[in-house]
C-alpha cells in the first residue's frame, strides 16, 4: 500500500466531514481465543507478572500479523471461550486485554468482574476506534499501524488518522496512554515522525519496536538502529521480550 501523506487526509473532505465509509462493526458476543498467565512482553509494563485475555476478531488485515489466529474468521470460529474468570490468580494485579482488537468488545463488563483495589487492566489496541466510553482507569497500549503494515484500503489511512487524532487529544497531560509504533525497517521512521508532530504526541509515550515473531529479529544487531533513533528523537525503546524467550509460541 502506498504510504499518503497524512495532511493530504486531514484536509480532505471525507476526513473533515468523518464520511469514513462503512461502520466499523461491533462484536457483542464475547469470543475468547485464549487466556494464559505470562509475563508483559511489551511497552510500559514490560516484565510484570499478567494475566492475558485475548479477544478473537479484528478490523484490520495487517501483512505481518503475529496473531492470525486471532484475526481470520476461519481460524478460530467454533474454537472460542468465554473469559474463565475463576482462573485469574488473586495475586495477578495485572491483566491483559489483546487481541484481535479488543475494543470490539465490552471490556468494561470485563474490568468489572475481575476489579479489585490493586489491579491494572492494560488493553492492546490498534487505535483504529476510540470508544464512545472511554475508560479511564484503563492503561491504553495503543499500537498505530504504519503504512508498511500492508492494509488493503485507503479506508484505513482516513479511519486510523480520525482516531488517532482523538487518541492524541486525550493522551494529553495523561500517564495511561502509550503508543507503540512496529517498525520493520528505518523507512517508517518518517512516516513516525510525521504523525507525532501532526498530532501532538508526546514523546515521553512514544516507544519504538521492531517487527519479528523469531528471536532473532530482537537481537542487538537488528535493533541497535531503533535504539540510537530512540536516543536522537527521545522515544521509548521496547523489546519483545516474549519473543526472545519463546518466540511465536502461544499461551506463554
Amino acid at each position: 500500500m502506498r504510504y499518503i501523506a497524512v495532511n493530504s487526509i486531514l484536509q480532505s473532505p471525507s476526513f473533515c466531514g468523518l464520511s469514513l465509509g462503512p461502520r466499523i462493526f461491533f462484536m457483542k458476543k464475547k469470543q475468547i481465543i485464549e487466556q494464559f498467565l505470562s509475563i508483559q512482553g511489551e511497552g510500559r509494563s514490560l516484565g510484570r507478572l499478567a494475566y492475558f485475555i485475548r479477544f478473537a476478531g479484528c478490523n484490520l488485515r495487517c501483512g505481518w500479523c503475529d496473531s492470525l489466529f486471532a484475526v481470520e474468521p476461519s481460524l478460530f470460529q467454533g474454537k472460542a471461550d468465554e473469559v474463565r474468570y475463576h482462573e485469574v490468580p488473586p495475586y495477578c494485579d495485572l491483566v491483559v486485554m489483546t487481541g484481535g482488537e479488543p475494543t470490539l468488545f465490552d471490556l468494561k463488563g470485563v474490568r468489572d468482574r475481575l476489579l479489585t483495589p490493586t489491579r491494572i487492566f492494560e488493553v492492546e489496541s490498534n487505535a483504529t476506534r476510540f470508544p464512545e466510553a472511554i475508560v479511564d482507569d484503563f492503561v491504553w497500549n495503543l499500537s498505530p499501524k504504519l503504512s508498511s503494515s500492508k492494509q488493503k484500503t485507503e479506508i484505513h489511512d482516513r479511519t486510523r488518522l480520525q482516531s488517532l487524532a482523538q487518541w492524541a487529544t486525550y493522551a494529553q497531560g495523561r500517564s495511561n496512554v502509550m503508543f507503540k509504533f512496529v517498525m520493520t525497517g528505518p523507512s517508517d521512521f518518517a512516516e513516525i515522525l510525521e504523525l507525532v508532530k501532526t498530532f501532538r504526541i508526546s514523546r515521553d509515550q512514544v516507544y519504538l519496536m521492531a517487527e519479528g515473531q523469531s528471536s532473532s529479529t530482537q537481537k542487538i544487531e537488528n535493533v541497535a538502529w531503533i535504539i540510537d533513533l530512540c536516543k536522537k528523537e527521545g522515544f521509548q525503546y521496547s523489546p519483545r521480550l516474549h519473543v526472545i524467550l519463546w518466540g511465536d509460541q502461544r499461551g506463554v
